[in-house]
């Protein structure tokens, strides 16, 4: 050797022999190393140095190397890197592969971790191997002679036992990125289209891939190329949506609905049940929404609940009955049950119920508690024509009779109603009877007529004195009915009342009272006492224009041309007016104090002898 030689370092790495580092040490440092070549832990930083193949790699921490000193020229030497850190702990082995530790042992090394990756190829094959492929990690690779592409990634922990090496030829791409569509249950793994594998995908699923996915351990079900991705997404499906009891179809293309084929959703914002099926090309996707999955089922029973109801007591809490009975109707209301039950409360539960009772409701629909207790009551007039009147006062000793009420001239019959009424009354009692007709005739029988306001004849109802309805006989149009004997009118408008009738005894018929006219001094009309009717028309008329003339000029300050006119008219009418105040057909005794005669023209002066309009300067 020559006498330029140093003395440096070869170290091999105990779990891949193929990793040596030749270092040699600073002069100044202290040598770690001594006797014979033997296996040394490494306890400093991971460190990376130049390999003997050239290629950088890491002295690690906390693993063991095989120490063997050399010699070379100085020139060679100085080459190699120089050892950075120099704890080093000897183990007390002489060869790496002595694994057996023994209680000498200085120090212990750690297992080998054999490296293992996992190859999958286009068709979702795969194997392992212990080859170094670390340089193509994510990458697609070709092995071997074979011509396919494999991905390779990194599976540490799985070589166990896999004894599998390759060669490395070239990089490839001959994978497709295809849409898979997955149904079934469990786990998927699979390359994507950006080279990255994913593992533990739950399926049902729809993915696009590099590779065809295959089903991890713990699941199982089919795998179909749907078609091409673009851009890495699975192209657009229609999907038809079945509702199990209408038969009624939704059309979607929310891809969210993939992960339910064949099963049975329910669907936000609609009733029902809905069959999920992917539809082919050629069909008619008419009117798609979207829609958004709530809960998913096996199938169309399944899916559909088990409606029960729950009738709590509103006496009790801890009184319950269960029903599978049809109480829709009654969901969130109150009902009451057939004595001596009472009222419960009604509320729609979906699970199979602890029990099933028959109920029968006898009332039901009540807000709440307070309305189904409380009993209510109809009072339907004995006319027959006034509406029904509802309260809750106990009439209860009054059912199946005819009341008073105070401050009510009617009758009515008395009730119990089964619910909840419109407006309920508050009433006062007065009187009961056995009937209609026993109320009715405690009422004043009056003589009445009414009136026709119709454009043709008609005929009217009444109650009669005795409590039974009647009829008029036919009335003209605008015109009053004769005069009837009645307690009510039950139809017609604007009835006149003339008195009470009477009757000669219980047996004989009501009779209105005889009617009677006032003695006028004139009859109507232009029968005025010696006054032609052409004379009477000529000073009305012409007091009428003079009282018109003499309001325009009032109300509009249009003076009349002949204001003395007015005062003559006046005057006139007055005098026709005060002369229509004598009867002609009165007579009376002679009088001279009242005639202004003396004895001897006392038999020509006749006070009977009227004035008449004619005999008046008029």
């Amino acid at each position: 050797m020559s006498t330029n030689s140093i003395r440096y370092y070869t170290l091999t790495d105990c779990c891949d022999p193929s990793i040596q580092f030749n270092v040699r040490l600073d002069k100044s440092s202290w040598n770690p190393f001594w006797g014979p070549d033997v296996v040394w832990l490494y306890a400093g930083p991971t460190t990376n140095y130049v390999a003997t193949d050239g290629s950088i790699k890491p002295l690690e921490n906390n693993k063991c190397y095989h120490v063997e000193g050399k010699q070379a020229d100085i020139a060679v030497v100085l080459g190699y890197d120089v050892l950075q850190d120099t704890s080093f702990f000897y183990t007390g082995k002489t060869v790496c592969e002595d694994k057996q530790p023994l209680d000498a042992d200085y120090a212990i090394c750690p297992t080998c971790v054999t490296p293992c990756f996992k190859l999958t190829n286009c068709d979702g094959d795969t194997f392992l191997t212990i080859t170094d492929l670390s340089a193509y990690v994510n990458t697609f690779i070709t092995i071997n002679d074979n011509s396919d592409c494999w991905f390779v990634e990194e599976s540490p922990n799985e070589c166990s036992g896999v004894t599998t090496t390759v060669t490395y030829v070239s990089a490839c791409s001959a994978c497709t990125c295809n849409c898979y569509t997955v149904s079934g249950t469990g786990t998927i793994s699979y390359i994507g289209c950006d080279n990255v594998a994913y593992s533990g995908v739950l399926a049902p699923v729809q993915v696009c891939a590099l590779t065809k996915p295959i089903f991890d351990s713990d699941g199982s079900g089919t795998i179909t190329t749907s078609a091409g991705c673009v851009d890495g997404e699975c192209p657009e499906i229609c999907y038809k949506l079945t509702e199990c009891t209408t038969g009624a179809v939704i059309n979607s293309k929310s891809q969210n609905l993939f992960a339910y084929l064949g099963n049975v959703v329910t669907i936000e914002g609609q009733a029902g049940c809905y069959t999920v099926e992917a539809t082919d090309p050629d069909y008619e996707c008419d009117c798609p929404i979207d829609v958004i999955v709530r809960f998913d089922y096996v199938d169309c029973t399944a899916c559909e609940p088990t409606i029960a109801y729950r009738l709590t007591s509103c006496d009790n809490e801890e009184q319950i009955i269960y029903t599978t009975q049809d109480l829709s109707e009654y969901k969130n209301k109150v009902v009451e049950l057939e004595d001596p039950c009472g009222c419960y409360t009604v509320e729609e539960i979906n699970v199979v119920p602890p029990s099933d009772t028959t109920v029968v409701i006898q009332a039901g629909g009540f807000d709440t508690c307070t309305e189904c207790k409380t009993t209510y009551y109809k009072l339907t007039s004995c006319d027959g024509v006034d509406p029904i009147t509802y309260t809750s006062t106990d009439l209860s000793a009054y059912v199946g009779r005819v009341i008073q009420l105070v401050g009510c001239e009617k009758c009515f019959t008395v009730s119990e109603f089964i619910g909840v009424p419109t407006n309920p009354v508050g009433v006062t009692f007065y009187s009961q009877y056995t009937d209609c007709a026993a109320c009715l005739k405690d009422f004043a029988c009056r003589c009445s007529t009414i009136y026709n306001e119709g454009d043709r004849e008609d005929t009217f109802t009444y109650i009669d004195c005795n409590g039974i309805n009647q009829i008029t006989a036919p009335v003209a149009a605008k015109s009053r009915s004769e005069r009837y004997c009645v307690i009510r009118w039950t139809s017609g408008t604007l009835p006149l009342y003339h008195g009470n009738c009477t009757q000669r005894d219980a047996d004989s018929p009501w009779t209105c009272p005889v009617q009677t006219y006032p003695v006028k001094s004139i009859k109507p009309g232009y029968n005025t006492p010696s006054c032609s009717i052409e004379k009477y028309e000529k000073i009305s008329c012409n007091f009428g224009e003079q009282l018109y003339k003499s309001v325009v000029q009032k109300r509009y300050g249009v003076s009349s041309c002949c204001p003395e006119e007015i005062d003559k008219w006046t005057i006139k009418k007055e005098l026709i007016e005060l002369q229509a105040l004598v009867d002609p057909n009165y007579t009376c005794s002679t009088s001279p104090s009242t005639c202004g005669c003396n004895s001897s023209n006392c038999t020509t002066c006749n006070c009977s002898t009227p004035k008449t309009c004619s005999s008046w300067e008029l």
